[in-house]
C-alpha cells in the first residue's frame, strides 16, 4: 500500500486520495498531500478513513499507531452502527 502523505520535495506517492474524492489539506511543510480528517480519522468520503502519515498531522511512529488504533475503532463504529440500523429497518 502506498502512503498519501509526502514530505517537502517529494512527488506525491499516490493519487488513490483524488481517486476517491477525498479532501486534502493545503500544502505545508509536513505534508503537501495530506487527507483532511477529523480525530478519528474519517474522511468526508463515508466509510472510508485515514490514519499515519496519510493524514495531517505530523508524521511519527506513535502518531500513526494512535491514528490507527483512532481509525480502526471509528471503523467497527461506523460497521456497527450500520449494521444495527439495516437489521431496524427489516
Amino acid at each position: 500500500m502506498r502512503r498519501l502523505a509526502r514530505g517537502r520535495g517529494a512527488p506525491p506517492r499516490s493519487d488513490l486520495a483524488t481517486q476517491l474524492g477525498l479532501a486534502l489539506a493545503p500544502p505545508n511543510p509536513i505534508a503537501a498531500d495530506a487527507v483532511v480528517i477529523n480525530p478519528t480519522g474519517e474522511t468526508n468520503v463515508a466509510g472510508v478513513f485515514v490514519a499515519g502519515d496519510a493524514g495531517s498531522g505530523m508524521p511519527s511512529l506513535a502518531n500513526a499507531v494512535a491514528a490507527g488504533s483512532n481509525a480502526a475503532a471509528a471503523a467497527v463504529r461506523s460497521l456497527l452502527v450500520e449494521e444495527h440500523a439495516t437489521s431496524l429497518n427489516r
